[in-house]
């Protein structure tokens, strides 16, 4: 073969370098990868889910959390679980396959390489964005984790939380482009699958012998889930309303389903009370006298929480609580003679008309009820009588019902639940707030729910009730009171703005009710002055 010839086949290439920070996706296709971030051009073009390889640090960091967890298992576990948790917890882990089979697959059926990621992210961040103090941090972090390796549909509850907290992160910015839109709606729809998976499976699981802290940590992470997910999906509508994302039907926010949500954790607390005089008028017993049972712990366990959430911002605090703190008193009375004079036009109108038969004259004492939950809830916290700050609850506010300690579960777990279904008082603005819907009445909810419930012809990215739902029926006096109580109880959440997974859920409902109010009502309440419109109205002309 000649000289020439051999040269004519000899190709140079131009100098380039070479890098290992690609893609997976395209380090496993084999493909030069562009290294965008968040995304990579090829991962945007085919519209699969871009995700890099962790850094050492980063990987170091999961593995060290991980043997914390080991070393909290209690004796109870096999040893089979034990050396499942070991394999990943001494070896670096490849993700590059979403659908990469590992061993805790067998046991759960659904654990992949992606779930393993979620399950990580959970015990290095989202228990610790959720936990308060260290009780809670011990309960979240390393408590939940250990006893999801033993329940499927616990393990299920902890992925979608992790899910939809992720879809948090995602969302952080001034704006979503379309290929961050198409991660979150992936983890979106993943998380919600996930929570599917644990709803059905628990329902299973709950007639088993001995499962108390199973329903009790399925209870409390699905709480969580469920404020979560319809926050997201309200922070990325206002996003929209903004202009800051282009609309997407598939993360549009739902109605109401979440109230009902959030009392589930105290349903579940009741639930595994050991015996009926535990609880008293439908509401858990818990003596907060006596000395609390302590946590399970394990030395070397001390972490940080990241941001003891109680309430509202920096901002909210500032400018809109002292507003509200100072005008609710006279709102509330006036609403409260309302009340009360429909109860007695009714005693008095006796079964003559619709608005007084039976089923509405149950209605009306819900309403009774819910109101006096609603006034101890909003004079727990903003009462001074302890000198406590602004927005927190007095300890000794006796809006809870005092007997004995239940016996069933681990005490920590009680301990917890305790906590958060308003079992035990709390100085957190959160809890206080939110457990109006743990002490009225199931009915008041359902009912609710049913009235503020409107029709497909809503426009729920900017809440206008088109002409067409005309059919939609008006209100009975009694529905109007039942809607009132929600919306003077809606002022109360807008104030939970700083807490992450609850956001501008309580704007945002309060605004879509306001909607409604307008089809529905032509009286008091549809009138700038009347209190639940001029606070959303006075909160949005201080805080934009």
């Amino acid at each position: 073969m000649s000289m020439m010839s051999i040269t004519s086949e000899f190709k140079f290439r131009r100098p380039h370098g070479k890098s290992r920070n690609g893609c997976l996706r395209c380090k496993q296709q084999r493909k030069k990868c562009d290294e965008i971030k968040p995304s990579c051009s090829r991962c945007v073009a085919y519209g699969y889910t871009c995700c890099y390889p962790q850094a050492k640090s980063s990987q170091k960091s999961l593995v060290r959390l991980k043997r914390q967890v080991l070393d909290g298992i209690s004796t109870r576990s096999s040893t089979r679980e034990l050396s499942i948790l070991k394999e990943y917890a001494t070896k670096p882990q490849s993700f590059g396959r979403i659908d990469t089979p590992t061993p805790l697959a067998e046991s759960f059926g659904f654990f992949g390489a992606t779930e393993l990621v979620l399950f990580g992210d959970y015990i290095t961040r989202t228990g610790r964005l959720v936990a308060f103090d260290q009780d809670e941090l011990y309960v979240l972090q390393v408590g939940v984790p250990n006893l999801a390796l033993r329940s499927r549909p616990l393990m299920a509850s902890v992925l979608a939380f992790s899910g939809v907290s992720r879809c948090f992160q995602l969302a952080q910015g001034k704006s979503v482009t379309q290929a961050i839109m198409n991660r979150i709606v992936h983890t979106l729809e993943l998380a919600g699958q996930h929570y599917q998976i644990a709803l059905r499976e628990m329902q299973v699981a709950a007639l088993e012998p001995g499962c108390y802290d199973i329903v009790l940590a399925n209870a409390a992470l699905m709480v969580m889930y469920g404020l979560a997910d319809q926050s997201l999906r309200i922070r990325l509508a206002m996003m929209t309303i903004e202009g800051k994302t282009e609309p997407d039907s598939r993360v549009q926010p739902g109605q109401g389903d979440w109230m009902m949500l959030v009392r589930t954790a105290h349903l579940a607390f009741v639930g595994v009370l050991s015996s009926p005089e535990y609880v008293h008028d439908g509401y858990p017993s818990w003596d907060c006298s006596e000395d609390k049972p302590g946590y399970e712990r394990t030395a070397g366990h001390e972490c940080v929480v990241l941001c003891p959430e109680s309430g509202p911002t920096k901002e909210t605090s500032r400018l809109v609580l002292p507003i509200i703190a100072g005008t609710y008193s006279c709102a509330f009375e006036k609403l409260r003679t309302r009340v009360e004079s429909q109860k007695l036009d009714m005693l008095l109108d006796g079964d003559h008309t619709y608005e007084s038969s039976p089923s509405n004259r149950l209605r009306i004492d819900d309403c009774v009820t819910a109101m006096e939950v609603l006034q101890k809830v909003a004079s727990a916290m903003f009462s001074s009588e302890d000198h406590s700050p602004p927005g927190h609850m007095s300890p000794n506010s006796h809006i809870f019902r005092n007997n004995t300690l239940p016996t069933n579960g681990s005490p920590w777990l009680r301990t917890y639940l305790a906590r958060v279904t308003s079992a035990e008082p709390s100085k957190l603005l959160r809890r206080t707030i939110m457990s109006f819907l743990n002490l009225v009445p199931t009915n008041f909810i359902t009912f609710v729910q049913h009235v503020t419930t409107v029709p497909k012809e809503v426009n729920s990215l900017h809440l206008n009730i088109q002409p067409a739902g005309s059919h939609y029926g008006r209100w009975c006096p009694v529905e109007q009171l039942a809607a009132e109580i929600f919306a003077y109880w809606l002022v109360l959440v807008t104030l939970l703005d700083g807490v992450w997974w609850i956001g501008n859920l309580g704007e945002w409902e309060l605004e879509r009710f306001l909607s409604i109010v307008d089809l529905q009502c032509s009286n008091h309440c549809s009138k700038e002055s009347w209190w639940p419109r001029s606070m959303l109205t006075v909160r949005k002309h201080i805080l934009r």
